[in-house]
This record gives C-alpha cells, structure tokens and sequence, in this order.
C-alpha cells in the first residue's frame, strides 16, 4: 500500500513538473558606474553631494503553453510595482553576453531551449503602480522577491519567483 501512495505521489509531482502551465525567469544585472558621480550646487553655493545609486538591467521572461493566450500586466517587488511591455521572443534559448573578461566574452543563458512561447518583459518605470495590493498579492509578496501579474482568461493570476537570479555586474562610461 504504502508502495502504491508513493508511486503515485511521484507520478503526480512528476506531472506538475512536465505539465506546469506558466514558468517565471527573472534577472537582475547591477550596473556599475564608470563615472564619479558629481555634485549639485544649490543657490547658495554649497555642493549637495548624491550617494551612488544602485542600478539594475532586469531581463524578466515568461514561458507559458502556445496553446493558452497570456497577458502580463504588472511586475512586484518588495520596493513597488510597475506596468509592464512584452514581446514574443523569436528562438530559445535566450542568452546575454557577459563582457567581464572583454577578451574572452562568455554567453549566459537565460531561458533553456522550449517549444512553449516565451514572452519577455520590460518594466515601465513611468508607470508605477501604487495602489495598495491584494491579499493574495499581499501574501506572494512576504515569501518572494518578485512577483508577475498576468490575464488569462479573463481572470488575474499571478506567479512569483522566491529569488531573482543576479548576474555579474556590468560597467558603464
């Protein structure tokens, strides 16, 4: 008996593996000045110095069944929400090329290969959401890092990601 529960169990989470609906990537890449940041004089001559603020480059993609029609809508985080824009990529994998040795560039993957369709997403960070999020919304947001927003279906759904992926940072003039 006991046998049978556990081959069943196996057989059943092997399925949600195999059969799993939608599935979330998200990177964050920090971004590294090159340049020493300069300060602001105010009007009475005193220099107002800025602290270095970190930057990101987020590569978000959501892998879903071509068979099911998605629409994200918003991506969450523990600092705040935004609206998003998508595009179909064209071919998997997805890579970045990762320039921390300029001689020997090396190429990161970020979506394996699939015959699912994967949308990549790019926040609007002029569009901020500020409403106060649902309890579901509410409750994701405690035990993740980032969580997608998304309609299909007529019906909101959400997916979210315990950790986002960081990248190596990459420098800029």
């Amino acid at each position: 008996m006991k046998k049978i529960l556990l081959l069943l169990a196996m057989t059943f989470y092997l399925w949600t593996i195999t059969f799993a609906q939608t599935k979330v990537y998200a990177y964050a890449q920090p971004v590294v000045s090159g340049v020493s940041p300069q300060g602001i004089i105010d009007e009475t001559g005193k220099q107002i110095k800025k602290p270095r603020s970190s930057k990101f480059n987020y590569y978000l993609f959501i892998r879903h069944k071509a068979s099911k029609d998605i629409k994200p809508v918003a991506v969450y985080m523990k600092n705040g929400g935004w609206q998003v824009n998508f595009q179909p990529v064209d071919s998997t994998p997805v890579y970045i090329t990762d320039v921390k040795f300029p001689l020997t560039p090396q190429k990161v993957m970020l979506v394996p290969e699939t015959t699912k369709k994967v949308l990549s997403l790019q926040m609007d960070l002029d569009k901020s959401i500020s409403n106060n999020p649902s309890r579901k919304l509410a409750r994701k947001l405690k035990k993740s890092e980032i969580v997608f927003e998304y309609t299909q279906g007529g019906k909101t759904k959400y997916k979210s990601l315990k950790k986002i992926t960081v990248l190596d940072p990459v420098a800029t003039m």
